[in-house]
């Protein structure tokens, strides 16, 4: 009776200890997002990956997609309940199928030049949480530029290129035939406010009798340019 008395005893204390090992194992996790920006096109459909790692199920836990203040949500997983931020109503939402694999990513539906900016994929359960952040880019391609003739004189040409509708600011310039930078004015890009496009103008100034081909180029840096060709 006693050597049965102490093996139980043994059994039980390695039942426990086993107990307490695999919940640690379980409330330790890494959740993971991109370095890099995720970058969108304005109106398009943005996934924002966030996952767990090792694959852990988020089913119980409590996952939080949020930017600036923790209170203020997009998305937000509590309690196997799912609510949508102010703001986002029919755009948000996490791939229900994929919460058992760890996978928390938020799908953002129909992206306004409003939605750039950081974003915190919040995961917690317990006392062992994580929220790294990531970075949402958007861009959006303006027009064609148009090139009027602004002001005619007698030995001179005014010319004014104008592009409307970018995202974020695009730089214009002038070139000649050969390709070399000729910009003799370019006014600061314009928008109505922090969310809305760029619009941007130049001016050129040149001689009547030149018989030169120009052409306005107008686009960001890292993306396509749109061009437009005028022969004085």
């Amino acid at each position: 009776p006693t050597v049965f008395k102490e093996t139980s005893k043994l059994c039980m204390y390695v039942l426990k200890i086993c107990h307490i090992s695999n919940h640690a194992n379980v409330d330790k996790f890494e959740v993971i997002v991109p370095l890099v920006p995720v970058v969108a096109d304005e109106g398009s459909d943005i996934v924002l990956p966030c996952k767990l790692s090792p694959q852990t199920s988020v089913i119980g836990m409590h996952v939080r997609w949020f930017r600036q203040k923790f209170s203020e949500y997009v998305y937000l997983y509590k309690d196997k309940m799912e609510t949508v931020g102010s703001g986002y109503e029919g755009r948000a939402s996490l791939f229900s199928t994929e919460l058992e694999k760890g996978n928390v990513s938020l799908l953002l539906k129909e992206v306004k030049i409003s939605d750039e900016g950081p974003y915190k994929c919040h995961v917690s359960r317990l006392e062992s949480f994580a929220e790294p952040q990531l970075q949402l880019t958007v861009k959006r391609q303006g027009s064609v530029p148009l090139i009027e003739v602004e002001k005619l004189e007698k030995d001179s040409l005014k010319l004014r290129c104008s592009s409307q509708g970018w995202y974020p600011e695009p730089q214009m310039v002038w070139m000649d035939k050969k390709g070399r930078n000729i910009t003799f004015t370019a006014e600061p890009a314009r928008q109505q406010d922090k969310n809305s496009p760029f619009s941007v103008s130049s001016h050129l100034y040149m001689m009547r009798s030149s018989n030169e081909e120009v052409t306005c180029v107008v686009g960001p840096k890292d993306r396509t340019a749109h061009t437009a060709q005028l022969r004085t």
